[in-house]
């Protein structure tokens, strides 16, 4: 789960490319990973929709719940923070709700583009969630993304972000080591999973605050990735 925070008004225009964007290369890399809600797509109104209801059906604190479940499957926290609830009910649940409702869920500004670029370069790419498939293929299609061939969903992994599990078994299903990848993610505990399954890190959004050698770029959404790419040809 994962929650799209505002550009700061010091940030530069969407179009402009960070400067650190220079350095980066896609020929670096054999493939490219993504995290999903919050990174590919913002789908905060729709969990809060979600998240809304069955916080004040259980006298929960509605932002308490959603920094405790940012980035991670929500299976792996719920013990924490309501251990007096049947979590696996709980989660059936919450999974039931958000695989039906996709209110104002939208594409990160650029991320249609991305994909499509990577695709006429012949970049492999998958995505990594802490989603489950139903959900994530409900909000891609709202979003108006592609729905990828290797999509590693919530029930296929046995440990959650900020283990590694989910970016490794990403690249694996490419086939590719994750040293060779190019890792997106907006969360702390996707960043974490990602550069300790090896990967080098672009941050999207501005909940990371992480400082890593292999953090490559901070962007707002990918319109300045765009153009940096686009204006490096092939090689970029």
């Amino acid at each position: 789960m994962t929650n799209v925070q505002p550009q700061s008004a010091a940030a530069l225009p969407p179009d402009t490319p960070p400067p650190e964007l220079a350095a980066l290369n896609l020929a670096d890399y054999d493939a490219v990973l993504f995290d999903m809600d919050g990174t590919l797509l913002d789908s905060s109104v729709a969990i809060r929709e979600v998240y809304g209801v069955w916080c004040e059906r259980h006298g929960l604190e509605l932002e308490a719940v959603l920094q405790a479940f940012l980035g991670s499957r929500v299976i792996d926290h719920l013990p924490r923070i309501a251990p007096h609830l049947d979590a696996e009910k709980e989660v059936a649940y919450l999974t039931a709700q958000e695989s039906v409702i996709a209110t104002g869920v939208v594409e990160i500004a650029g991320a249609s583009a991305f994909i499509r670029l990577l695709e006429a370069r012949a970049v492999p790419w998958a995505i990594a969630t802490s989603s489950y498939r139903a959900m994530a293929e409900l909000r891609l299609g709202a979003a108006g993304l592609p729905i990828p061939q290797h999509l590693i969903t919530a029930e296929l992994i046995k440990t959650g972000k900020p283990d590694p599990e989910h970016f490794i078994r990403a690249a694996q299903a490419l086939g590719v080591e994750p040293a060779r990848c190019l890792a997106f993610e907006d969360s702390p505990n996707g960043a974490r999973s990602a550069l300790a399954a090896g990967c080098d890190l672009v941050v999207v959004g501005e909940e990371i605050r992480d400082q890593h050698p292999r953090i490559r770029a901070r962007l707002t959404d990918y319109r300045g990735l765009l153009v940096q790419l686009e204006g490096a040809g092939h090689g970029g």
